[in-house]
């Protein structure tokens, strides 16, 4: 059965406060993401989804409330979700880093460089286990895809009051403003009783920002491949982490961490070149510590667990770019993470 993608259509209204991965920092200065996360923006359509039902509980486990619950939104069974991204003139781009890269050849390759000079490079195997690190940021020009400012306030303790310092306190959040859109890909069983023309109102980031959001036919990244793979079904690629990827496997070392990624892309047709087992630097990731957040339904905390940066990048041989495409890699991948992007070289 062939396939059949869609994606969602997201248009913030306003600027997003958007936190970093991990727990919230005890310092004066929030760090921030440059794209909502694959469960913030998926978990806004199951919400939805979740009010047309009459708020019914379920005892189904967390990715299946999910599905269930956006399957009453988009009135399809959605089987895999994909990104996300951010689509700006005619140019997609996902998050690495604490930027946004261009996801097209020169784009990747530009990126690769950056990653071999030494921009952001990769931690030692000894260091895997205990790495928990933030990227600095990054300067993002007011006319590129995303623009970043700061908004200064008095510093808060966890009563609310304003900390009691010698002269006081600030404490600064990063806004982002996107002159983009930004876009999930979605895998569903049949399209027959979605209503294209139905626009959904949510809530993004921190501040709880309207968004709005719409489902578009044939305009997702998925059709953006098919284009650039130009009929072929496999080949070389570099095959690059656009979202995040949930560790469930511990690691401790990088030989580990090169174990687990070849058995994940074994699973879908592909397997690494070569010079991945002689030259470790092509796989450049940051591990860092990842809260995925509160449980409201079951009523509890989610245990934090290690996490590889989006903009990760693998020299891969592909025999079938889609199966790498729609099956991810990683836990949660059902609902975006582990996205991984493969471009053809």
């Amino acid at each position: 059965m062939v396939p059949m993608w869609r994606s969602l259509k997201f248009r913030p209204i306003g600027p997003l406060a958007l936190r970093g991965p991990g727990e919230i920092s005890t310092g004066f200065h929030l760090g921030h993401i440059p794209l909502p996360l694959p469960s913030t923006l998926i978990g806004s359509i199951s919400a939805v989804g979740w009010h047309l039902s009459g708020r019914t509980p379920s005892t189904s486990n967390k990715i299946e409330r999910i599905l269930i619950n956006v399957k009453k939104a988009l009135n399809c069974k959605v089987k895999c979700i994909r990104g996300p991204y951010l689509r700006y003139g005619g140019e997609w781009h996902i998050w690495a880093g604490s930027g946004v890269v261009n996801l097209n050849p020169d784009g990747i390759r530009e990126w690769i460089n950056r990653q071999n000079k030494g921009e952001r490079p990769g931690k030692r195997a000894k260091e895997i286990e205990k790495y928990d690190h933030y990227p600095k940021e990054l300067s993002i020009k007011e006319d590129g895809p995303i623009a970043v400012y700061n908004r200064t306030s008095a510093s808060l303790d966890r009563k609310r009051k304003v900390v009691k310092f010698e002269g006081g306190a600030l404490f600064t959040v990063p806004y982002v403003d996107f002159n983009g859109e930004i876009i999930l890909d979605f895998n569903c069983d049949s399209d027959e009783e979605m209503n294209y023309d139905r626009e959904f109102v949510v809530r993004l980031g921190g501040e709880s920002r309207i968004s709005r959001v719409s489902i578009e036919k044939g305009g997702g990244l998925y059709n953006k491949l098919e284009e650039i793979w130009r009929d072929r079904d496999g080949g070389e690629c570099i095959a690059v982490l656009a979202s995040l990827m949930l560790l469930e496997d511990k690691i401790s070392e990088v030989g580990d961490l090169i174990k687990l990624l070849e058995k994940e892309f074994n699973g879908s047709s592909a397997s690494f070149k070569d010079e991945i087992y002689s030259v470790h630097p092509r796989v450049r990731v940051e591990v860092i510590n990842f809260y995925p957040g509160y449980d409201e339904v079951m009523n509890k905390k989610e245990k934090m667990i290690k996490a590889i940066l989006p903009g990760a990048a693998f020299p891969l041989e592909v025999r079938d770019w889609r199966k790498v495409y729609s099956n991810g890699i990683g836990k949660f991948r059902e609902i975006g993470y582990g996205t991984v992007v493969p471009i053809p070289f």
